[in-house]
């Protein structure tokens, strides 16, 4: 059973959930980094993700052997240039996954389930449904197979995320025109 890292006691971090977190989360993108040869950063999107992000970054380095970045840069320019040049996001975070999605950028959502349906509903605008991964009722294997499959369809991925984003930005200004015009 997975637990939620962020759940505190006496403002501890859960120490186990984190364990579990982070290792499912190694079960499911390591193999695929390694059977693609890809390089991993990891991006500590918040203060209360900082232990679950260090401990999965210490697993992909145990288990890959080679230098995994972890990083702590929180300005939203710079993590949108970054999430631009990966060959795909797997997030946690809601935010990391906008900003993916907004630079055309395969994403994989992990969540648990007190997340709420955010997670799973953004990727589902963008036709990303399959790679919405609820942990707790996720095998590992079968997200470790809609990661492998999100990779080598990356570059169609990309197209049909940017297709999807133009589509909502025309939604958006025909919406305000049309706004403007009952004025």
């Amino acid at each position: 059973q997975l637990g939620d890292p962020e759940v505190t006691t006496n403002q501890e971090v859960d120490r186990n959930a984190t364990e579990h977190v982070a290792s499912y989360m190694a079960e499911v993108v390591v193999p695929v980094v390694r059977e693609h040869n890809l390089d991993v950063a990891v991006v500590v999107q918040t203060t209360n993700d900082k232990e679950v992000s260090e401990r999965f970054a210490e697993l992909c380095r145990e288990k890959i052997d080679q230098e995994v970045r972890l990083i702590t840069e929180r300005d939203p320019q710079s993590l949108s240039d970054l999430y631009e040049e990966a060959e795909l996001l797997v997030g946690m975070r809601l935010h990391s996954m906008i900003f993916a999605l907004r630079r055309d950028t395969p994403t994989m959502g992990m969540y648990l389930e007190h997340f709420g349906p955010k997670i799973e509903g953004t990727l589902q605008m963008f036709g990303l449904g399959e790679y919405s991964v609820l942990l707790t009722e996720t095998d590992s294997a079968d997200a470790r197979e809609a990661l492998s499959e999100l990779y080598l369809w990356r570059e169609r991925v990309r197209d049909q995320v940017s297709d999807k984003r133009r589509e909502y930005l025309r939604l958006k200004r025909d919406i305000l025109k049309q706004s403007l015009q009952r004025v």
